[in-house]
């Protein structure tokens, strides 16, 4: 991990215990320095190692690790900051840019009414709350950075394994929203599209509509 030119975190959750490992560079007096000298082919296998789908991966001298999503870190973006910020003097969040790029999002379930449907409501927020909840922790620590969450509002569900029309779907759906993005615009915290605000606590305020194409801020305020 050390040898990355760029600035790294990989998350990873430890089977045995449920300890999270993040790993990152050593940096000397800043922290514990305990995961720059594993190497980056098991970190990230460790980290994609989803349950039922890869089999857990075992890292030297760490332990059998398995997602580093199947927990808090579904949305890193948090721990991202928390390591840049706060462990290391490279960047400060006055004249640093925050993006956090989503997978989509299904805002239109059917409200549950039966024990069921409550179950498999539960089932999935335990899965997608961690992303919202890293998403406002980074809004009200780091107010100083200009803060984008960028994601699709997806037109129904998708099985983690979707396959054959799933993935063109899935693949169009990314073409229209990478459409609507002005990268110049928002790596120089130009942009408001998809700036989180004071105001954006709803998930669909940084849901781009790919069905009707209505920006992040008109489906919010309707």
């Amino acid at each position: 991990m050390n040898d990355v030119p760029i600035d790294i975190l990989v998350t990873a959750k430890q089977l045995s215990n449920g300890h999270p490992w993040y790993f990152v560079k050593d940096r000397p007096g800043q922290n514990s320095q305990r995961t720059g000298s594993l190497k980056v082919a098991d970190c990230v296998t460790a980290s994609a190692a989803a349950p039922t789908f890869f089999a857990p991966w075992v890292v030297p001298s760490v332990g059998t690790l398995v997602d580093g999503g199947a927990g808090v870190a579904g949305n890193p973006v948090y721990q991202a900051c928390v390591e840049a910020f706060e462990y290391t003097d490279d960047y400060d969040p006055a004249k640093t840019v925050i993006v956090s790029l989503g997978t989509g999002r299904f805002l239109d379930r059917r409200r549950p009414t039966w024990l069921g449907s409550w179950l498999w409501w539960v089932f999935g927020e335990l899965f997608r709350s961690p992303g919202e909840q890293q998403t406002e922790l980074v809004h009200r620590h780091y107010r100083a950075a200009p803060f984008y969450r960028i994601d699709a509002r997806l037109p129904r569900d998708y099985s983690l394994d979707a396959s054959g029309s799933q993935l063109d779907e899935l693949e169009a759906i990314g073409h229209k929203l990478a459409a609507t993005l002005d990268w110049p615009a928002i790596l120089d915290g130009r942009d408001e599209s998809y700036l989180v605000g004071p105001h954006d606590v709803r998930p669909e305020a940084y849901c781009r509509n790919v069905t009707t194409g209505e920006s992040p801020r008109t489906a919010a305020t309707g």
